[in-house]
Formats: structure tokens, C-alpha cells, sequence
């Protein structure tokens, strides 16, 4: 998954950084570095385990639905 993908996914589910980061359970910066261009500093490989959640909750939307309605901690 590209950089460009992510962000693509992330915002067709209508999630923000913000809440793409909740729903897998990392940090906004983290998402905020996987959708950088591979070329820009800071830039970081998006983990498979992530890009494979994301394609689940694009493709059923219960598991969206679920995954979002975990409470924040």
C-alpha cells in the first residue's frame, strides 16, 4: 500500500488522521508519516497488519463499525 492508498482508504472510510490512528491502535503522528511521500523525512513504511485492518473495514462495514465503536484509552 502506498502512501497515496492510505490516505485515499482513510478518507474514503471518512476517518481522520486522528481516528484512523485510534482505529488501529497507533499514534496520529504514526499515520501521519505513512502518508507521506517515501522521498520526505520522517516518511515510514505503513505495517502490513495496518493496510490489511483498513482494507477490512473499507470492504465490511461492520467491522468498521465495530473497530470505531472501541473506546478511546
Amino acid at each position: 500500500m502506498t502512501p497515496q492508498d492510505l490516505r485515499a482508504l482513510r478518507q474514503r472510510l471518512g476517518l481522520s488522521q486522528a481516528a484512523a490512528a485510534h482505529l488501529c491502535g497507533v499514534s496520529k503522528r504514526a499515520v501521519t508519516s505513512w502518508e507521506q511521500p517515501p522521498e520526505h523525512d520522517g516518511a515510514r513504511t505503513i505495517p502490513e497488519p495496518v493496510a490489511r485492518l483498513l482494507r477490512l473495514a473499507d470492504t465490511f462495514p461492520h467491522v468498521r463499525a465495530y473497530l470505531t465503536s472501541l473506546p478511546v484509552q
